[in-house]
């Protein structure tokens, strides 16, 4: 009687480990799914340089060679911050021509941030 009980104990305590192990490892994989999956976003690069050669352009005779050059040389740097920012939370950025869909258009962000990094400098 005592083997039988025991055997069925034994059986019990197993099934019930197996099953804590399959839930575990399920949450496991789970979790490393979503961490490992890659945050992409897009940028209108070709927008965002048009819009300042715009900008440059409409100032006309009032700006300088050398103030066009620091202001272009501003831009390239605060525009490289900008997409840093986003490289160094983890998120991949691409080119909006490269982006079919599913990712999430970050150039409003950008352009504002460039506008803000300009102003500092």
């Amino acid at each position: 009687m005592k083997i039988k009980e025991y055997t069925r104990r034994f059986g019990i305590i197993s099934l019930a480990l197996f099953i804590l192990l399959i839930v575990v490892n399920v949450i496991t994989s789970v979790t490393v799914n979503n961490l490992m999956k890659p945050k992409i976003v897009s940028l209108d690069i070709k927008k965002t340089t048009d819009d300042f050669v715009r900008q440059t352009a409409t100032l006309g005779n009032k700006i300088t060679k050398e103030q066009l050059t620091a202001a272009t040389t501003k831009f390239n740097k605060s525009l490289d911050e900008s997409i840093s920012e986003y490289s160094d939370k983890g998120y991949i950025v691409l080119v909006s021509p490269a982006v079919v869909k599913g990712a999430r258009n970050v150039t409003p962000e950008v352009q504002a941030n460039i506008s803000k990094l300009m102003k500092e400098k």
